[in-house]
This record gives structure tokens, C-alpha cells and sequence, in this order.
């Protein structure tokens, strides 16, 4: 008879990875610390990841532009860059009162809060 095989175990990916880390952070690192200046800062890291997973997790939906401003499609064919469409909007060339404008940046906020503040989303500001 055979020995049984050993599985083969894959990492984690890098979004559970930071998921752990905040979590192990927040639950069995933070309680454990008695001056508030440092739980603050543990608090903030955990925060940190948890903002890193979500803009790792939805790097797809959000592009580099040419002045590494993480941008929407949209925006990046339609202007460019965040610069330009911003000086564009400053100069009157385009306006928010143009539907199609405001849509665009409405998509572009909505991705934004999808990473920095998703809670911002789901409380109806979104």
C-alpha cells in the first residue's frame, strides 16, 4: 500500500494576506497595548491594509495616468489625465453640467470610495 499524498497547499493571496495581518492587528495585537498613542497607530495601520486589499482588489476598475493619479478608464481616454480633465473643467471647456461630465466624475468618486471608504457607499452616498 501507498503512502497518501500530501497536498499541495497554494499561498494566500495577497488580498487575504492583508486581510490577516489587519485583522491579527486589530484583534489580538491592539488589545494588548495599554498606551492609546500606539493602539491609535496600530488601529491606523490595520486601516491601512484594509484600504491597501480593497485598491489591490479593485485595481482593475482603476488606472495609473500619466501624472500617477489612479483614474477611471473613462477619464484616461476621454482626457487623458486627472490634470487635464481638472484644467479643463478650471478653463470652462467642459462643464459639471454636461451630463456626460458629471457622470464621469460621479464613476470616478464612486471607484474612489470603493477603496478609501466603502462604508461611504453602502450608507446611500453612492
Amino acid at each position: 500500500m501507498s503512502a497518501p499524498k500530501k497536498a499541495i497547499l497554494e499561498p494566500p493571496a495577497a488580498g487575504e494576506l492583508l486581510d490577516l495581518v489587519a485583522q491579527f492587528l486589530s484583534e489580538e495585537i491592539r488589545p494588548l497595548i495599554a498606551d492609546e498613542k500606539l493602539s491609535f497607530r496600530v488601529r491606523v495601520a490595520a486601516n491601512v491594509l484594509q484600504i491597501a486589499k480593497r485598491e489591490f482588489e479593485g485595481a482593475d476598475a482603476l488606472l495609473i495616468d500619466a501624472d500617477g493619479y489612479l483614474v477611471t478608464r473613462e477619464i484616461l481616454h476621454s482626457a487623458g489625465s486627472l490634470r487635464n480633465l481638472t484644467n479643463e473643467l478650471l478653463q470652462g471647456a467642459r462643464t459639471v453640467e454636461d451630463r456626460a461630465v458629471f457622470e464621469m466624475l460621479r464613476r470616478y468618486v464612486d471607484e474612489k470610495l470603493r477603496v478609501a471608504a466603502p462604508n461611504a457607499l453602502t450608507n446611500g452616498m453612492g
